[in-house]
């Protein structure tokens, strides 16, 4: 091999490496996302459950 095709493998190691890590950072930020979904959800009920049991508008 000489060295134009050592550079290409290398570069292209490196883009798939960013592409892999774009997609865990995405899978990443999706599941972060409706966990906070959830906890924000629950927590909005537990608020209004609290209004309501002290008469709060």
């Amino acid at each position: 091999m000489d060295i134009i095709q050592i550079i290409l493998v290398i570069g292209a190691v490196i883009a798939g490496l960013i592409i892999l890590w774009a997609i865990i950072a995405s899978v990443l930020a999706v599941a972060a996302k409706k966990q906070f979904d959830k906890t924000t959800k629950k927590q909005d009920a537990e608020y209004d459950a609290f209004r309501k049991r002290h008469g709060l508008r």
